[in-house]
């Protein structure tokens, strides 16, 4: 499911969804927004903490300029050269850091190590004014910047291995938009989608005429209402502010120019787990509501589904190997 069908089955899950398809009005888009991303966070934390190697990034100095929630990277920043300074920011999006080498052929003998800055070893380099090259010491100074004691006596450029943020969960319907049935070109008028970073994990949802666009809380009667139930196009890229295409063709009519729609982001842990989602959003309602009961049941249901989702992480990440036995066919 995507973001904005989460948030509509946590509405229905409380009963906030009236029979002409409008919700109460206690509940706004953006709250509902927000706990969902709330909710986000804390089930991506689990999942790196059962998997390790989960949400890895790779990112190189010679990598294009890169953009993450409204902030701008400039991968020259994992450029070392003799004259830099031994202080060096990492991707917005950075977490931890898993790997970091040299990808410069000429100095690809350069290996980094990690070293705590108390040990006496890093304070003797950062004294030296000739150290060892051959091994960078490093660390991680508070969230995202990678400080080395001995930085290289050469310009090299450098890819790390990183476990990374997911982007926040948002929905997307400035402007409007034109698809044509047995196609996947999608076209925009009056969007914005590069500038405002528009993830590409996302589903399409088309509205009404005249740019009205869908929605999943309001009060406006007579709009096309995100469906749960429903299974919504995917986009595989967006190459311009007014051009991108679907993961597949558009088999419906065709949808005229000027039609209203939805963009709304997906998850980035596994699907089945969506229904936690969407109890934790239900949960945040009822404490809004002042609901203590039905807060507590669906507090009680958010536990539930986080412990599944913890054996189902530990399983899927330490599964026995299972080997394919070579088949021959009977020769007669």
């Amino acid at each position: 499911m995507n973001v904005a069908q989460i948030a509509r089955l946590a509405l229905l899950n409380v009963d906030a969804v009236l029979i002409n398809g409008t919700t109460n009005r206690l509940y706004t888009q953006a709250e509902l927004l927000a706990w969902a991303n709330q909710g986000k966070e804390q089930i991506e934390t689990i999942l790196r903490q059962a998997r390790a190697n989960y949400q890895v990034s790779i990112l190189s100095s010679t990598s294009t300029d890169t953009r993450f929630n409204r902030w701008f990277y400039d991968t020259a920043s994992l450029q070392f050269t003799g004259t830099t300074s031994n202080s060096h920011e990492l991707p917005p999006n950075f977490i931890a850091l898993k790997n970091i080498y040299v990808t410069t052929d000429a100095n690809a003998d350069l290996e980094f190590q990690y070293m705590d800055p108390s040990d006496p070893y890093w304070i003797s380099l950062l004294k030296d004014t000739n150290p060892q090259r051959s091994t960078i010491m490093y660390t991680i100074l508070g969230e995202r910047t990678l400080y080395v004691a001995n930085p290289p006596s050469a310009t090299v450029d450098c890819e790390i291995y990183y476990i990374a943020k997911s982007p926040w969960l948002r929905v997307y319907t400035t402007g409007s938009i034109t698809l044509t049935q047995d196609s996947s070109t999608l076209t925009g008028a009056s969007t914005l989608w590069t500038d405002d970073e528009v993830s590409t994990n996302s589903e399409i949802i088309i509205g009404q005429a005249a740019s009205v666009a869908p929605a999943f809380a309001t009060q406006t009667s007579g709009l096309v209402y995100v469906d749960p139930s429903e299974t919504y196009a995917r986009i595989a890229t967006l190459t311009s502010d007014i051009a991108g295409t679907l993961s597949g063709t558009w088999l419906t009519a065709n949808v005229a120019a000027g039609t209203g729609y939805m963009i709304a982001s997906r998850t980035e842990f596994p699907e089945e787990h969506d229904h936690a989602l969407a109890d934790y959003v239900a949960h945040r309602c009822m404490v809004k509501a002042k609901n203590w009961a039905a807060a507590d049941k669906f507090e009680g249901y958010w536990d539930k589904h986080i412990a599944k989702f913890i054996a189902d992480i530990a399983q899927r990440q330490f599964m026995d190997v299972e080997y394919a036995e070579e088949f021959y066919p009977d020769e007669d």
